[in-house]
């Protein structure tokens, strides 16, 4: 008897004429690990609501079908039952944090359930030492970083010890050793007999995974082994999923511990040094082309309250730079991005923003000069109107009528934006809620464009049609700073990257010399991309697909 059925499911959202699942029907039995993947839009974070009765006990719209658990038609559930039976962690992981401390807000569940005191105090010590928390119990949750928040979300919901464990997109904003930490636990459950649902969208974070399910449009595209689904690349990457790297590699019979396999067991491998060398030239010639100085952090630091987030640090950016700020969860980069533009002042040390001590300037002026996209789009958002939104810099900088009008034109045409101008921003969903705050940004042509995790709720060709505009900003004269956990991202499109860790900046190098470093790079916890990684161990360091297949040769 299958634990999850979802048969002939439709759902439609109120005020919305589009079908956003469109007759599902599928079942899931315990103990499986399904990872659901799909384009932004597809209808991933509806099925999950509804597997949870979310929808349609409390987001309203027109249902038919159904959705059962263990027998149990999910809207007949009352709230305690659920709770009990299936944790939900949102996309919008924010939205479900509200107590003022960590150890509160992983224990307001556990009361609500009249769990007894001397369990509540047991589980949560538990949870917090299995999430790392530990050392974090008396903060309040809104003044973690990004990735700690997800983190106490995540406890909050594997509190009350469901069969079923639904994760929508629980890696956006973890760096790469705590999504490892998440996956191992997530296949430790799985072994204890729970059911794990994982919504992502890059192949190599589901390589353990029972199953798959794809989404398009609402309906399933496919469902199967993941094992057999993992290898298509093609439709992977038509319905906005990362193909794997390892599973590339693999095919062409390098395994995934290739440092410790017998090199006779290994295929051919032949370098191009030639094109190697071209690489590196490459790169020369990006260092070169830079221009002047216009951020210089001198020996900048920065504390909340006895908390030291930014410690010392010593950084120069030059015109036409395109920079990735890595490190660990609450490393210190979103504070030191915030110092680089104004948003925070050092408590000591200098921070000059184009020549000109960081207090000196005007918010209005440097919000000019400097545009900051956060990590949260929610967080900027406010206008009634996708239009509104995008137009308000312009208009509250002094543009003229018709310089407003071209401005917001141009960024709604560069983000993709046609058909929303008149939608409410927080009706759509958060990866176009992310290209919306882009467009605000790029509406008043600061010079400078710093983005905290600009590719967070995206899928794949999203990701890569927002990456490949930053490149196109980048050769077009804009300065970029990106903020990012993604590491394929940052090895395939920032020329420079600054490692931070415990608020001090470690390392600072070209990427392919920071990415190339291996003491580095585990110093922080950070973990290379399958091809990096590969590509690193034989001395020739590549950032893409494209440049294994320009320098190596497997036969």
């Amino acid at each position: 008897m299958s634990l999850i059925e979802v048969k002939s499911l439709s759902f439609k959202y109120k005020d919305n004429n589009n079908l956003a699942i469109n007759n599902l029907s599928f079942s899931l039995d315990k103990g499986r690990f399904l990872a659901l993947m799909g384009r932004t839009g597809a209808g991933k974070s509806t099925l999950c609501f509804s597997m949870n009765g979310l929808i349609p006990n409390f987001i309203k719209g027109e249902i038919s079908g159904e959705v059962k658990i263990a027998e149990k038609n999910v809207r007949d559930l009352q709230n305690t039952d659920t709770a009990r039976l299936i944790g939900l962690l949102f996309q919008d992981f924010e939205n479900q944090l509200f107590s003022t401390s960590i150890e509160n807000e992983i224990a307001f569940l556990l009361e609500n359930l009249d769990v007894d005191t001397i369990g509540i105090k047991e589980k949560v010590e538990e949870l917090m030492s299995l999430l790392d928390l530990t050392e974090l119990r008396d903060r309040d949750p809104s003044s973690l970083s990004g990735g700690q928040k997800q983190k106490v979300a995540i406890a909050s919901i594997l509190a009350a010890a469901p069969g079923i464990i639904i994760l929508d997109e629980p890696f956006t904003d973890l760096d790469p050793h705590e999504r490892n930490r998440l996956l191992e636990l997530m296949g430790a459950l799985k072994d204890q007999g729970k059911t794990i649902i994982f919504v992502g969208n890059e192949a190599d974070e589901i390589m353990h995974s029972s199953s798959m399910l794809i989404l398009n449009a609402g309906k399933i595209v496919e469902f199967g082994p993941t094992e057999s689904i993992i290898r298509k690349r093609e439709l992977l990457t038509d319905n906005g999923v990362k193909p794997s790297d390892s599973t590339y590699l693999i095919s062409l019979g390098i395994p995934t511990d290739f440092r410790n396999t017998n090199k006779d067991d290994l295929p051919g491998i032949q370098v191009n040094d030639a094109e190697f060398s071209k690489l590196l030239k490459e790169d020369d010639y990006y260092r070169a082309a830079l221009g002047e100085s216009i951020i210089e952090a001198d020996k900048v630091s920065f504390s909340y309250g006895n908390i030291e987030a930014v410690d010392s640090v010593d950084v120069v950016i030059r015109r036409g730079e395109f920079l990735a700020i890595l490190g660990h969860n609450g490393s210190g980069k979103t504070t030191l991005a915030k110092l680089m533009n104004g948003l925070l002042s050092p408590v000591s040390g200098e921070m000059k923003i184009f020549n000109t001590n960081s207090r000196e300037w005007k918010k209005k002026e440097l919000a000019l000069k400097v545009g900051y996209v956060f990590q949260n789009p929610d967080h900027q958002i406010f206008a009634e109107t996708v239009l509104e939104e995008i137009s308000f810099g312009p208009r509250n900088f002094g543009f003229e009528s018709q310089e407003i009008e071209a401005c917001t034109a141009e960024a709604i045409e560069t983000l993709a934006l046609q058909g929303y101008e008149e939608m409410d921003p927080f009706s759509l969903t958060k990866g176009e809620r992310q290209r919306v705050a882009v467009a605000s940004l790029l509406a008043s042509k600061p010079q400078i464009l710093i983005l905290d995790e600009p590719t967070t709720g995206l899928d794949y060709k999203q990701c890569v049609n927002m990456m490949e505009l930053l490149r196109d900003l980048n050769r077009n004269g804009y300065t970029i700073i990106i903020i990012t956990h993604s590491m394929w991202t940052a090895c395939q499109y920032a020329r420079r990257t600054i490692l931070m860790n415990d608020g001090r900046l470690i390392a600072d190098d070209l990427t392919r010399d920071i990415f190339g470093n291996e003491n580095i790079l585990s110093s922080t916890h950070l973990i290379p991309p399958p091809i990096v990684e590969f590509t690193s161990y034989y001395g020739k360091t590549c950032l893409s697909l494209d440049e294994f297949k320009r320098v190596f040769t497997i036969y």
